[in-house]
């Protein structure tokens, strides 16, 4: 390394790690394109990962991997003091884990960085006592942050911790970003176009099975309309609440997709990325009922791809449909709203259009190169 000062992140996942998620996509994206290592080496340090090299450099960037999920702090602790002289800031990104640097930090150094707060999905998927306990203790856990300088990727978000004491001028949005270019060919026609999908985690918190039940209920009217499930799979879910939900409305699961195929439920489960973009692409409408999101980049995803979508009003995902501009953002959040709106759109063909058309556009401007102009911003303000 030079002498150059440095950036700290500190993460108990990066993009290497099995559980992975949009979270660690997020920071690899950002900090590759990044100019701020022009002027910063830019470390970042999280847990261990089986069969990986403990430190390793890519795109400019130092990865180092020590600890398991709790040791991880104490080696991150040293490293910080071992080379605390030469570090400008120390990026805590809050993925469920965190660092607690508050207590080791100096405030004019930390940085605290979140996509989304928990809120109600303690109650979704914790006895009533535990989620309880959840919730107090994550309002707690803010507080010991509030005065520092923040990192979010929405309005959403950012509201949410003004409401536990984050001062205005101290917290920045980093915008989402898309990796995939936009469609640049006139938008093909999706009149009869029957293909509703879902892109993302078998979780009651995400949706899926209200989105099932609207899905379930559109058949009764319109036999020819098709629901394509894309992520890793949950065998448990899929016996203990798919497979019932299919069983008492004679629907059939599938695993492969079969535009022929009536009265089928497809789960494809973990597929590559291009193949997502493609049926991203396809399909008519993405569904995406979720309850809390820190953006939604599915939704982003499809727009950029002439696909609009259909989402619960939650945080996070009113933000990626501009509150209902550029998607459909659900009155209430329940299945037979999310039935009534795909009924809407699947047949007002002007309506869908213009949601289409807004959609796309409303996504042209997340690009990850924003995204590391934005973290440059910041870097720059706060030095």
């Amino acid at each position: 390394m030079t002498k150059k000062q440095m950036i700290l992140f500190l993460s108990w996942r990066d993009i290497d790690h099995p559980s992975a998620g949009g979270a660690e996509v997020f920071t690899t994206e950002m900090l590759k394109r990044c100019e701020s290592k022009k002027d910063y080496n830019i470390v970042h340090f999280s847990t261990k990962v089986e069969g990986c090299e403990r430190v390793t450099k890519k795109d400019g960037i130092i990865y180092i991997k020590n600890g398991n999920w709790i040791s991880v702090i104490f080696h991150a602790m040293m490293f910080y003091f071992l080379n605390m002289k030469r570090i400008k800031f120390v990026v805590d990104q809050c993925n469920t884990h965190r660092f607690f640097t508050p207590f080791w930090v100096p405030k004019d150094k930390g940085v605290f960085f979140i996509h989304q707060l928990t809120r109600e999905i303690w109650k979704i998927k914790m006895s009533r006592i535990f989620a309880f306990m959840g919730e107090k203790s994550e309002d707690l856990l803010l507080k010991i942050y509030n005065r520092r300088k923040a990192l979010t990727v929405s309005n959403s978000t950012r509201s949410d911790l003004l409401d536990v004491g984050f001062e205005t001028n101290n917290i920045a949005i980093l915008p989402e970003g898309v990796d995939h270019k936009p469609i640049t060919k006139p938008l093909a026609c999706k009149r009869d176009n029957q293909l509703m999908i879902y892109v993302g985690r078998y979780s009651e918190y995400k949706g899926l099975p209200d989105a099932t039940k609207a899905f379930i209920k559109y058949l009764k009217i319109n036999p020819y309309a098709q629901f394509v499930i894309i992520g890793k799979k949950n065998e448990d879910y899929i016996k203990n609440v798919l497979e019932p939900l299919c069983r008492e409305n004679n629907i059939t699961l599938s695993d492969t997709y079969n535009p022929k195929n009536h009265r089928t439920l497809t789960l494809l489960g973990r597929v590559s990325e291009e193949d997502k973009l493609m049926y991203m692409e396809k399909a008519k409408l993405l569904v995406y009922p979720s309850r809390r999101e820190g953006w939604g980049l599915g939704v982003t995803e499809a727009a950029i791809l002439g696909t609009p979508s259909i989402v619960y009003n939650s945080a996070g995902l009113r933000d990626a449909v501009n509150l209902g501009q550029a998607g459909v953002l659900c009155k209430v959040n329940n299945s037979d709203e999310l039935f009534e709106n795909i009924k809407s759109l699947m047949f007002d063909h002007l309506s869908y259009e213009k949601f289409r058309y807004e959609a796309y556009k409303y996504s042209l401007q997340f690009r990850w190169e924003n995204t590391a102009s934005a973290f440059d911003e910041f870097v720059g303000k706060a030095a």
